[in-house]
């Protein structure tokens, strides 16, 4: 599992996005404090082909994805 919840800029979280992914298990999940920050995880799940959630209260948006081969094209 990697949680991202550091610098909220485009460039920084497609570069964690970017280093992180390919090092999940299959089973591993990406999550993304604030992912209205920027496009940054919008981007990379469709770059990536994947299915996302995206969890919602009042004050935050959270992104969640997992690397199981049904949700994302490796």
């Amino acid at each position: 599992m990697f949680i991202h919840d550091s610098n909220h800029t485009y460039r920084w979280q497609s570069f964690e996005y970017e280093l992180v992914y390919p090092l999940l298990s299959e089973n591993g999940v990406l999550i993304s404090d604030d992912i209205d920050f920027s496009y940054a995880f919008l981007d990379f799940i469709k770059n990536h082909n994947c299915r996302a959630l995206g969890l919602f209260d009042r004050y935050k948006i959270l992104g969640v994805l997992s690397k199981k081969k049904k949700t994302c094209k490796h």
